[in-house]
């Protein structure tokens, strides 16, 4: 991705806490589309105030059909209770047809197991009241012990397929660029590795940010940032057209947000038992 400058360019500039309080009111205002570029992410809790927590405000724009561009590392995802992939990601089950009648005829050969056990029962329990012979008895208790032993291999191994996957998609009109971590040596140029510390948020077309806040609780509110701000169309137009070509270009090394969704999200065997992980 080649390098763009842009010059004279007429800014606002703000230093100090409480950097990105116009930003959210920005994003909660948004009705064309957003932007936002950042290494980290905030969690998906609920933050103190009563606020919608920053991802989760991403999320409410993107399901009501406002387009969303979201850049970010592999960072901003750690195994956590409230991972904000949980508030960017749905998780959604799709059966799986094929599982589903394997199940099916495995159930179907515990149930016969099942009625020839009962059978042998009745044929033992006759042979030992109406016969004396308890060698013949021994026998039969032996092997209906076996057939019960040999019905718990399909009625076990039914209980243990999964009859859906899961169907992993960024939510509503959003999508999803993640980089990997700069430990994995992503990128190399000159001797050197590149990683992404770009903090930009663009609304509307109309006005873009760009500073040391990452898209978190803490950089919005509460450290002590620096920021510009841009309101030249022209200027937020090509700063956009930048990020929409970094966004496509596949020479930049990402990973796919479907298995890394799947590695953060718990998925268990009995569907019944799923944790209600999806945050409204």
């Amino acid at each position: 991705m080649e390098n763009k400058p842009i010059n004279n360019v007429r800014t606002d500039i703000y230093f100090g806490s409480g950097a990105g309080t116009e930003i959210r009111e920005k994003i909660k205002a948004a009705r064309k589309g957003i932007l936002v570029v950042s290494p980290f992410l905030a969690k998906s809790r609920q933050p103190q105030q009563g606020e919608a927590a920053l991802c989760i405000l991403l999320a409410q724009k993107a399901e009501a059909g406002i387009p969303v561009m979201l850049v970010t590392t592999e960072a901003a995802f750690q195994p956590s209770y409230d991972n904000p992939i949980y508030s960017l990601i749905n998780q959604d089950p799709v059966n799986d047809p094929a599982a589903i009648e394997k199940k099916a005829k495995l159930k179907l050969h515990a149930r016969i197991w099942m009625t020839i056990n009962i059978i042998l029962i009745l044929l033992c329990v006759t042979a030992f009241f109406l016969g004396n012979q308890p060698l013949m008895s021994i026998i039969s208790v032996g092997f209906i012990i076996l057939s019960f032993l040999l019905n718990q291999i399909p009625y076990r191994r039914s209980k243990m397929i999964q009859t859906f996957h899961y169907k992993y998609q960024p939510k509503g009109n959003m999508r999803i660029k993640i980089l990997k971590n700069y430990d994995h040596m992503r990128r190399r140029e000159n001797g050197h590795i590149q990683t992404l510390h770009s903090k930009i948020y663009c609304i509307d077309s109309e006005v873009a940010y760009i500073g040391s806040m990452n898209f978190t609780e803490a950089g919005f509110k509460y450290n002590f940032e620096s920021r510009v701000k841009i309101k030249d169309a022209n200027i937020v137009a090509d700063i956009e057209s930048y990020w929409q070509k970094f966004f496509n270009d596949n020479n930049i090394p990402e990973i796919p947000w479907g298995p890394l969704a799947a590695s953060c999200f718990e998925i268990p065997i009995n569907w019944q038992k799923l944790p209600q992980y999806r945050i409204q």
